[in-house]
């Protein structure tokens, strides 16, 4: 397997304008902001609808945005989740001449710099179950996060329906698995069961390498650590990279300075 290199970062900037004359005292739910106003109408906060903890939209509900996706709440006049330490960032504005509120903000897209243009047709792609994908490409075959049959997280979660007949048989012949992270809807042990110990299986670089320690313990012996947000060729014509998507817990402290700092580096990224 050979590194190729890094995505480009491609920044495109957006500048939005809001009139101030209609907005109402208290908060307002304005396209993508909640945008707060004293009785003098001053604006006094403006946060995105986007939750930090998975990306959901978050939606207005009196003083407080409650996002759907994980039941996330925020509580409007202290910016904090549920009363935690996670909290919400204000978005930075100004006030032009003509009593508008503008509103400046960037979006990142990655570029692959080593995207074959050429069509290949024969590119197969098939899900199988949940997040299991089978994907064929140049005469290499491809399945992610394997979760065919049985329970995971203990009994709590089942699969919704059942698996394609053909699943098992593409699972053991397929030349790679890749396994995004340790949860057992991901990395199932079950389902492993049934592959060879000497299949190569590809993970992400995590701090604590707890996805590849966990393979490792499941006997598997050929474990291909991928750096997060590189790029990587298998054989000429079939491209990967495993790109690192943080989440935030509520459960756990407050995290320390270089973990914060990855985080920033990540926005900024």
């Amino acid at each position: 397997m050979k590194r190729l290199g890094k995505f480009n970062i491609i920044t495109n900037k957006r500048k939005k304008e809001i009139s101030i004359d209609n907005l109402k005292i208290g908060f307002n739910s304005v396209k993508d902001h909640i945008i707060r106003v004293d009785k003098n109408n001053i604006v006094l906060q403006v946060i995105d609808k986007v939750c930090n903890h998975a990306g959901g939209r978050l939606i207005l509900k009196g003083e407080k945005a409650i996002c759907p996706m994980h039941n996330w709440s925020l509580n409007l006049n202290t910016l904090k989740y549920n009363d935690s330490h996670v909290c919400k960032k204000e978005v930075e504005y100004k006030i032009t001449d003509n009593n508008k509120l503008e509103l400046l903000s960037s979006i990142n897209h990655l570029q692959n710099p080593y995207l074959n243009e050429r069509k290949n047709k024969d590119f197969t792609i098939r899900w199988l179950n949940h997040a299991t994908v089978y994907i064929e490409s140049n005469g290499i075959s491809f399945i992610t996060d394997p979760w065919l049959f049985g329970p995971a997280f203990m009994t709590g979660w089942w699969l919704n329906e059942p698996s394609t007949v053909d699943s098992i048989e593409l699972l053991k012949k397929a030349d790679f698995l890749y396994i995004s992270h340790n949860h057992p809807d991901h990395l199932h042990p079950e389902t492993l069961s049934l592959v060879s110990k000497h299949k190569k299986v590809i993970v992400g670089n995590f701090m604590t390498k707890s996805t590849e320690k966990y393979i490792r313990a499941l006997g598997f012996t050929n474990i291909i650590s991928l750096s997060f947000n590189d790029i990587y060729e298998i054989v000429p014509g079939f491209i990967l990279a495993s790109i690192a998507i943080i989440a935030v817990s509520l459960l756990t402290p407050e995290p320390e300075k270089e973990i914060q700092d990855m985080f920033t580096e990540a926005e900024n990224s």
